[in-house]
């Protein structure tokens, strides 16, 4: 594979979406600007969310996560009816992180009446915030979460020590944090301290490989996606 050349998003936007792709039954389109901020758009295959549930139930089964468990999601979705929806495909109540937490404190109340939700997930950075809220500004949600919240999921952004602590200390819970893309050529999680990833080489094929700089850099083999196939991808992202 190291005969290959390494390409970049940059390579594969001089080219346009269908040159760089192939029919595939049910493909759609999906856009990133990634670490680089770099716009880039690529087809997904459906039939790949089986294996990325795969890998993203066994990284949550560190904290004891089964398919059942019901989850509360803060991710980037404005399109939440009612400032809390539930989604059935993943079993989670998914917020509207840009509604205000009072509202949302009042759905999630009686949402918890209701159901046992043991797991929070999402970006840390909203989740820092809600654990905020909680803590200064709404007791009663705060103490039903902590009874009963088993840990939190942390995705699509780097789990900074001071979010990540916050959230542990608040609801008295354990996290554990992972790293991949959009693009889905990589999927790396801590597998046994924290902030120190390991990639799923069952998942896509990754590589260190040094740039001009001699800084290491993540390289990346998708394998489950033949609708806009990235091989030997730079991610940019730097790995120390």
């Amino acid at each position: 594979i190291q005969k290959i050349p390494i390409i970049t998003k940059a390579i594969l936007n001089q080219y346009s979406l269908e040159e760089r792709s192939s029919p595939r039954a049910g493909r759609y389109m999906v856009n990133t600007g990634g670490s680089s901020g770099t716009p880039f758009g690529f087809y997904i295959e459906p039939s790949a969310m089986g294996h990325e549930w795969a890998h993203m139930h066994t990284i949550w089964e560190k904290l004891g996560y089964k398919h059942t468990d019901v989850k509360i999601a803060f991710g980037g979705r404005s399109n939440i009816k009612e400032y809390v929806e539930y989604d059935v495909v993943r079993n989670h109540f998914a917020v509207d992180i840009y509604a205000d937490y009072n509202v949302i404190a009042k759905k999630l109340k009686i949402i918890l009446k209701k159901y046992s939700v043991k797991y929070l997930h999402g970006y840390p950075s909203s989740i820092y915030d809600f654990a905020i809220y909680c803590d200064e500004q709404d007791e009663e949600l705060k103490e039903i979460l902590s009874k009963q919240l088993i840990g939190a999921f942390l995705g699509s952004e780097y789990a900074h020590k001071p979010y990540r602590k916050k959230i542990e200390d608040v609801f008295g819970i354990k996290t554990i944090s992972f790293y991949g893309h959009t693009e889905r050529a990589v999927l790396a999680y801590e597998k046994d301290e924290q902030f120190n990833f390991f990639p799923f080489l069952t998942y896509g094929f990754a590589e260190a490989i040094k740039n001009k700089e001699g800084k290491l850099e993540l390289i990346s083999t998708s394998y489950y996606n033949f609708a806009s196939p990235l091989i030997r991808y730079n991610t940019e992202d730097i790995i120390e």
